[in-house]
């Protein structure tokens, strides 16, 4: 018995660890379903759903290199519920919001990510590629569990032009 005495604090270690590193998958996995949720509500106006992804007070910051493109940041629910509520979306505007290659770090109830986006968009019948560039996240884990983005910085690196803009399209079709 005494063999087995001595093996169990390293086989504690090793349950330990192992639950460790399952928390980790899981937390990187409920992250990424956020950013999933985030492109399904804004690609098909699910507004609630997209304005769920964000924390109360979040912060999404629109950059991008040209000076003549977006350059927006909105604060907050309400400055964020007027942009999705204006945002063009299917059936009338048809587009993809992709997340790739997701870098993601942990520390305990925050996380920071970095991305690659990607919104593949219809413009006279064909698929094109609309923007391009990345995003910076920061996550919280909020109190009922779920990741949401507290900072949203997207930098967009190059713009198709001749493409319509989908920011404020609904406001301009009223």
């Amino acid at each position: 018995m005494s063999g087995l005495d001595d093996e169990l604090p390293a086989l504690r270690q090793m349950v330990d660890d192992l639950a460790a590193r399952l928390r980790a998958v899981e937390d990187e996995r409920a992250i990424i379903r956020t950013f999933e949720d985030y492109a399904h509500a804004i690609d098909y106006g699910n507004d609630e759903a997209w304005l769920d992804c964000f924390t109360d007070d979040a912060v999404f910051d629109m950059r991008s290199r040209r000076a003549d493109e977006l350059n927006r940041t909105l604060s907050g629910h309400r400055q964020l519920r007027e942009f999705i509520e204006g945002y063009g979306r299917a059936p009338e505007h048809r587009h993809q919001h992709l997340l790739l290659a997701p870098i993601i770090t942990i520390d305990g109830q925050r996380a920071e990510a970095r991305s690659y986006f990607l919104i593949v968009c219809e413009h006279e019948g064909e698929p094109v590629v609309r923007v391009f560039g990345r995003y910076r996240d920061e996550l919280l884990r909020c109190e009922d569990g779920r990741w949401r983005l507290r900072r949203r910085v997207a930098e967009s690196e190059c713009w198709r032009d001749g493409v319509v803009q989908y920011v404020g399209a609904r406001s301009a079709e009223s």
